[in-house]
C-alpha cells in the first residue's frame, strides 16, 4: 500500500504540481536498544516548547524515525516502547534546512521509568551533505548591520566573495544574479534582473523596502544542496518568520543616527561642514495567540527615513578645462560649435563648473533621500493532529532620489518602489511515515525611474535629434570622456509578478528517508521604457572621445589629460559615435518555470549516509503571443519573428537532468566526527533583463529583442557615427527605415541558446569541541557551462573607424567592414545574447561555530579562493567579439581572501555595586576583511576603431611603483601610476590582461553595547549603542580604470560608490543609538 501510494503521489505531482527548497526543518533518528540492535515500531513525539503542537510518529523496520517539514523552533522529543525506559531530549532547535540527527539508545525497563536529557548547543551534521548556514533569531535581532539590511548576512557565509552590502554577491564562483531568494520557500526573486525582490535596492544599495529584522526567525543559506534543491546554482537564500505562540511576545523600537556622531568623509573638502547622515527606523512586532494551542498570529511594521549628503568627488566640464580645450580649437583653427557652447551652458549647472583643471574636481552636498512604509502579518492554524495551515502577507511601499551615473543634482534618479509577498502553506501527517507539504505563493514586484529633472527641451537649444514622442522631455545622454555626462535616466520601470505552487512528500522506509515533489513557476512581467545607462532611448546618446578633431593624436602621449582632448571634440560638435531609438518598446511578457525531483538518505550503516537524488528543470523561454518579439538569423533572412517564422525566441530545452550524490562517513562511530563529500548539477533560471534590457552595452547597440525593426511592433535604434552638430538641423532622419544608407542595429539570440549550469563538488571534515564549539574545513569548487555572454557577430573590422571614406550608396567604411554587410547592408551592430561561457572556482573554506560557551555565541569563517571566467555577466562584452578566450581571466568576483563573523557576548554581572548596574549587558561584533575586486584597465578611446568601445589599455610601467596609496583628507588617492598605461596604437587591442590590477582591500570592525533594563517579568527595555566600522578604515571605492587623468584615481569609499552613503557596510565611523522595549 505505501509504494503504490508513494508512487501515486510521485505521478501526481509530475503531472500537475511543483516544489521549491524547503523552508522549514526536521529531527531524525535511529532507535536501537542497549546491544546495539535496532528498535522498530516505537512511539516517538516531537512537541514544539513554544506552541504546544506536537507531531507524531513510529520508527521504521531499522530503527529510523523522521519528522519532517517542522516548523522551526525548539522541541522535546519523547521516544518510548513496552519493555524500555521512555526517552525524552528537550532543547532541540529546529533549523531552517536543516535535519537534526538524533541517535536512542532505549534501557530495558525494570520498572516504569523514563529518562531525560538537554540536546547540545551544536551538534555536527551526520547524515545531510547539503552546506548549510544558518543565522539564530538572537543572531539576526542582536548583529550590528549597517541599514538593517538583512542581505548583509551572506557575507558570514563561507564561500562567499563581493562587497558587503549585498549588490554584487557571489557565493561559490556563482554569478551575482545565480541565487534563489526566498521568504519562507516562496519566491522573492525579482526575474528582470534574477535578484532579490524585498530589500532590493530603491536606486542603488539602499534597500527600496525593508523586510523588518524584528519578524525573521532564522536567516539561512544552503550550498551543494541535494535535487531538492535548484533553480539556481549559487544557493538558496531563505528567509523564516517569526510565528505566534502561546506566551505574547514582541517589540517596539526606534533607531536613529545623525552626522554629530559620525566621522567625516576623507574625500570632504578640508572646510567643509559635515555631510547630513539622517536615518530612522521606527516599528514593532507583537504574536500571541488567538486560541491556545490552536490558531496564533505576529504582525510588525517598519518605517524607514533616510536623507544622506553626498561624498563622491567627480569630474566636471569646468571652466579651466574649457579654457584648455579652447586653447586646442584655436591652435587648429576649429570653430566653436554653437549647440554645443548652448548644451554646456544649460544643462551643465553653474555651480558645476567652477573648479580647477583636473580630475574629481567637483563636490555636490546635495544629499539622497528615501523612505519606506513595510508592513507583515502571519496566521498559523492547527485543523487537527494532522494538520496545519500558515498564512503569511508582506507588502512594502517606498521612494528613493539619488546619483546615479552623474553627480549633477538636475540628473540624480528617481525611484518609487512597491513590492508584495504571500504565501499559503498546508501541512499534512498523511501517516506515520508520509508527509506532505503543499505551498502557494505570489511575488509581486513594481519599480520606475526618471531624471530628477525631465523639463528640458534640446530642441529648443538647438539640438534636433528629428525623433519625436511620448516621455521623451529631458535632457539626451551626453557623454564626454572624463566627465559625468547628463540624462542618465530616461522614464522606465517594469511590473514583475511570480506566482508558483509547490508540493513535497516525505516519506520513510526502513533506512531510507525520501523526498520528493516539484514547483511550478508562472512568470508575468510588464516592462516600459529603454532601461538607461548608456542608451537613452528615444532621446539619444551622443559620445565624444577626442577621436574625432585634428588633435587626436594627444590621446597617445604619456601622461596627458585625455579629457581635455574629449571636450574639444565636444565643443567643436564632433560626435564621435551616436544612436537613437525609435517606436514603442513597452513589452508584456511570461515565462514558464516546471521542476520536479526525487531523492533519498539512505543510512547504509550506523556510521555510513548515502544521498543520491535526481532533479528536471524545465526553463521555458520568453513569450508574449503578441508578434512584437523577434531575433537575428542569417539563415532565415534576417530578423524572424516569434509567432511567425519561428516558434520560440531559442528552443526549449527538455534534457535539464541534475543528478546529486553525496556521502557522509563517521571514521570513530561516534557523533562528533563526520567526513562528507557530494557532487551536483545546478541549471540556472535565465533571467530576463538579458534579452529586454541591454542598454549599457559599449557599443551602443539596440537594447534587446523587443528593439528590433520587425513585428507588429516594429522599433529602430539607428546609429550615425562621425558628423559635425549643425544648429536645428535633424541629427537623424524622420522617417527611420531599413532602407537607404540608414544603419540600424539590432539585438539577437543564438539559436542554438540553452540555460547554463553549474558542476559543484565539496569534500569536508567537521568535527564536534565539545558540546558547545564544531570546527569545518573542506574544499569547495565548481565548473560554469553554457553561461550567458553577449557578443557582436557582426563586429567591424579593426581600424575601420578611423577610415573617412564612404561608397557611392553613403555607407561608411567601417559598416561595409562588417561580416554581414554584402547581406544586409543596414545592419549595423548586432549583438547576440549566447550561451558558451565557462567558469572555474576552486577553494578552501574553514569554519569555527560556537553556542552558548561562558555566554558566547559566534562564528568565523575563512575563505582562499580563486574565481576565472571569460565575462562576470550578461551585460558586458569582450573586448574582441571574435576573440571570447582571449578575456578568460579573473572573474570580476575573485576575491582572494575572505575573513568574516561575528560575536555575541552576554558579559557576566558583577556581584559588586548595584545589580542594575553591573548586570543585563550584552556586546556584539561583526567583522569583516577580504582582499580587493579586481579591475580592468581600458583604453580612453576606441582606438581599436570597431565601435565596440571595450579596448584594454597596454602597460608600460609598474603600476604601483612609487605610490604610498595614503589617504589625505580632501584630497583623492592615486592607487594606480598612471602613466604605467597607455593606449594601443590606433587600429589595434590592448595586451593588458581582463581583471589583472586588484583594487583596495576592505575591512570593517561594526561593534554593538546594549544594556537589558527589567521592567517587570517578561518585560524589558533594551538601549543600544551600535558603532559602525569602530576603527575608522578608509574603505576606498575601485579607482578609475581608463587611461587618462582619472586612471587609478580614487575620490569615493566603497558604499558611497555604491549607493549607500553613510549607511552602507565600511563607511566612515558613525554611530547609531536606538531604544527598544521587548517582552
Amino acid at each position: 500500500m505505501g509504494r503504490t501510494l508513494t508512487a501515486a503521489c510521485f505521478f501526481l505531482l509530475i503531472a500537475s504540481t511543483a516544489f521549491a527548497q524547503t523552508f522549514r526543518g526536521g529531527i531524525r533518528g535511529i532507535v536501537t536498544d542497549q546491544t546495539g540492535g535496532v528498535v522498530p515500531s516505537a512511539a516517538a513525539k516531537a512537541t514544539n516548547e513554544a506552541t504546544g503542537l506536537s507531531y507524531s510518529t513510529t520508527s521504521s523496520t531499522g530503527g529510523e524515525f523522521v519528522f519532517a517539514d517542522l516548523p522551526l523552533g525548539e522541541y522535546t522529543v519523547a521516544i518510548s516502547k513496552g519493555g524500555f525506559e521512555t526517552f525524552r531530549i528537550n532543547g532541540i532547535r529546529v533549523s531552517a534546512g536543516a535535519i537534526y540527527n538524533l541517535p536512542v539508545k532505549l534501557n530495558v525497563a525494570e520498572i516504569s521509568a523514563s529518562v531525560e536529557v538537554s540536546a547540545a548547543a551544536v551538534a555536527v551534521e551526520t547524515t545531510s551533505t547539503t552546506l548549510t548556514n544558518v543565522l539564530s533569531t538572537r543572531t539576526v535581532q542582536d548583529l550590528p548591520l549597517n541599514g538593517r539590511d538583512f542581505s548583509q548576512m551572506l557575507a558570514l557565509t563561507p564561500g562567499f566573495s563581493g562587497y558587503e552590502g549585498g549588490g554584487s554577491a557571489s557565493m561559490n564562483g556563482s554569478r551575482s544574479n545565480q541565487f534563489n531568494w526566498q521568504i519562507e520557500g516562496t519566491d522573492n526573486n525579482d526575474q528582470w534582473f534574477n535578484i532579490k525582490a524585498v530589500n532590493q535596492g530603491g536606486i542603488n544599495s539602499i534597500p527600496g523596502v525593508l523586510l523588518p529584522l524584528d519578524s525573521v526567525e532564522e536567516y539561512s543559506v544552503q550550498t551543494q544542496a541535494a535535487a531538492e534543491t535548484g533553480r539556481n546554482p549559487g544557493g538558496a537564500v531563505n528567509l523564516i518568520i517569526k510565528s505566534g505562540t502561546n506566551q505574547p511576545h514582541g517589540s517596539g523600537y526606534y533607531y536613529n543616527r545623525n552626522e554629530s556622531l559620525s566621522a567625516l568623509s576623507p574625500f570632504a573638502p578640508v572646510d567643509a561642514p559635515k555631510n547630513r547622515l539622517r536615518n530612522e527606523h521606527y516599528g514593532f512586532s507583537v504574536g500571541g495567540p488567538v486560541r491556545r494551542d490552536k490558531t496564533f498570529f505576529f504582525t510588525t511594521y517598519e518605517n524607514q527615513n533616510f536623507v544622506i549628503g553626498n561624498q563622491a568627488l567627480a569630474t566636471m566640464p569646468s571652466r579651466e578645462y574649457q579654457a584648455a580645450a579652447l586653447q586646442l580649437l584655436k591652435q587648429y583653427a576649429v570653430p566653436i560649435n554653437p549647440v554645443a557652447q548652448t548644451l554646456l551652458s544649460t544643462l551643465w549647472p553653474a555651480d558645476t563648473l567652477a573648479g580647477p583643471a583636473s580630475a574629481n574636481n567637483y563636490f555636490n552636498p546635495t544629499p539622497q533621500t528615501g523612505f519606506s512604509h513595510n508592513f507583515l502579518v502571519k496566521l498559523d492554524h492547527s485543523i487537527n493532529d494532522k494538520n496545519r495551515l500558515s498564512f503569511r502577507w508582506f507588502i512594502g511601499k517606498g521612494s528613493q532620489t539619488a546619483p546615479v551615473g552623474s553627480l549633477i543634482s538636475d540628473y540624480f534618479q528617481v525611484g518609487p518602489m512597491h513590492v508584495e509577498n504571500y504565501s499559503l502553506v498546508h501541512n499534512a501527517i498523511l501517516t506515520s511515515t508520509l508527509t506532505n507539504q503543499v505551498l502557494v505563493g505570489v511575488n509581486y514586484f513594481n519599480q520606475a525611474f526618471s531624471d530628477a529633472n525631465t523639463s528640458f527641451d534640446p530642441v529648443a537649444l538647438g539640438f534636433n535629434t528629428g525623433v519625436s514622442g511620448r516621455d521623451l522631455t529631458g535632457a539626451p545622454f551626453l557623454s564626454v570622456t572624463g566627465f559625468d555626462p547628463t540624462g542618465v535616466s530616461p522614464i522606465s520601470g517594469r511590473i514583475d509578478i511570480t506566482s508558483h505552487v509547490s508540493d513535497t512528500v516525505s516519506y520513510t522506509k526502513g533506512k531510507h528517508q525520501m523526498r520528493f515533489g516539484g514547483e511550478l513557476r508562472r512568470v508575468r512581467l510588464e516592462e516600459w521604457g529603454a532601461g538607461g545607462g548608456n542608451n537613452d532611448g528615444g532621446r539619444g546618446n551622443f559620445f565624444f572621445n577626442g577621436t574625432q578633431g585634428p588633435w587626436s593624436g594627444l590621446l597617445s602621449v604619456p601622461g596627458y589629460d585625455t579629457n581635455i582632448a574629449a571636450l574639444a571634440d565636444f565643443l567643436a560638435g564632433y560626435v564621435y559615435q551616436s544612436t537613437i531609438l525609435s517606436g514603442d518598446v513597452r513589452r508584456l511578457v511570461f515565462q514558464n518555470l516546471f521542476n520536479v525531483f526525487a531523492q533519498d538518505s539512505w543510512r547504509i550503516t550506523r556510521d555510513v549516509n548515502l544521498n543520491f537524488g535526481l532533479r528536471w528543470d524545465f526553463e521555458g523561454p520568453m513569450h508574449d503571443g503578441q508578434q512584437d518579439l523577434s531575433t537575428f538569423d542569417p539563415s532565415k533572412g534576417g530578423l524572424v519573428v516569434v509567432g511567425q517564422q519561428i516558434e520560440n525566441l531559442y528552443p526549449r530545452s527538455w534534457k535539464n537532468l541534475s543528478p546529486r550524490l553525496g556521502f557522509t562517513f563517521q571514521p570513530n562511530g561516534r557523533e562528533d566526527l563526520v567526513v562528507r563529500g557530494g557532487f551536483g548539477l545546478f541549471y540556472d533560471t535565465p533571467s530576463i533583463s538579458p534579452f529586454l534590457d541591454q542598454a549599457s552595452l559599449a557599443n551602443n547597440g539596440a537594447i534587446g529583442v523587443e528593439a528590433n525593426p520587425a513585428g507588429s511592433k516594429p522599433v529602430y535604434q539607428i546609429t550615425r557615427n562621425g558628423y559635425t552638430i549643425v544648429p536645428n538641423q535633424a541629427i537623424f532622419p524622420a522617417n527611420i527605415s531599413v532602407s537607404g544608407n540608414n544603419v540600424i542595429n539590432l539585438f539577437s539570440v543564438s539559436p542554438d541558446f540553452r540555460p547554463a549550469y553549474v558542476t559543484s563538488f565539496n569534500l569536508n571534515v567537521e568535527k564536534s569541541l565539545g558540546r558547545n564549539a564544531i570546527v569545518q574545513i573542506g574544499y569547495v569548487g565548481s565548473r560554469g557551462h553554457h553561461l550567458n555572454i553577449v557578443r557582436n557577430i557582426n563586429q567591424a573590422a579593426m581600424g575601420s573607424g578611423f577610415v573617412k571614406a564612404t561608397n557611392a550608396a553613403g555607407f561608411t567604411f567601417q559598416q561595409q567592414s562588417r561580416p554581414y554587410f554584402s547581406q544586409f547592408p543596414n545592419f549595423g551592430v548586432i549583438d547576440q545574447l549566447e550561451s558558451i561561457g565557462i567558469s572555474s572556482y576552486n577553494s578552501l573554506q574553514a569554519t569555527v561555530r560556537t553556542r552558548n560557551w561562558h555566554g558566547l555565541i559566534s562564528q568565523f569563517s575563512y575563505t582562499l579562493a580563486h574565481n576565472l571566467d571569460e565575462v562576470s555577466n550578461a551585460t558586458t562584452l569582450p573586448q574582441n567579439s571574435n576573440d571570447l578566450e582571449g578575456d578568460y581571466s579573473n572573474a570580476g568576483s575573485d576575491i582572494r581572501h575572505h575573513f568574516g563573523g561575528y560575536v555575541l557576548y552576554d558579559i557576566p554581572g558583577s556581584s559588586r555595586g548595584p545589580a542594575w548596574l553591573s548586570h543585563g549587558w550584552q556586546l556584539n561584533t561583526n567583522i569583516s576583511v577580504r582582499t580587493g575586486f579586481p579591475l580592468t584597465v581600458r583604453a580612453s578611446s576606441d582606438t581599436s576603431g570597431t565601435g565596440e568601445n571595450t579596448t584594454r589599455a597596454v602597460q608600460v610601467a609598474d603600476p604601483f611603483q612609487g605610490l604610498s596609496h595614503a589617504v589625505v583628507s580632501g584630497e583623492s588617492v592615486q592607487w594606480i601610476n598612471r602613466t604605467a598605461f597607455v593606449n594601443p596604437p590606433s587600429g589595434s587591442y590592448g595586451s593588458v590582461a581582463r581583471n589583472s590590477i586588484y583594487g583596495p582591500g576592505y575591512a570593517a570592525v561594526d561593534v554593538s553595547l546594549f544594556k537589558n533594563i527589567p521592567i517587570r517579568e517578561a518585560y524589558r527595555a533594551q538601549l543600544r549603542v551600535e558603532m559602525f566600522n569602530i576603527f575608522n578604515r578608509v574603505n576606498l571605492a575601485q579607482p578609475g580604470g581608463r587611461v587618462g587623468g582619472g586612471l587609478g584615481r580614487i575620490g569615493d569609499t566603497i558604499g558611497d560608490s555604491r549607493g549607500s552613503p553613510g549607511i552602507g557596510p565600511g563607511e566612515p565611523f558613525n554611530v547609531q543609538l536606538a531604544l527598544k522595549f521587548l517582552f
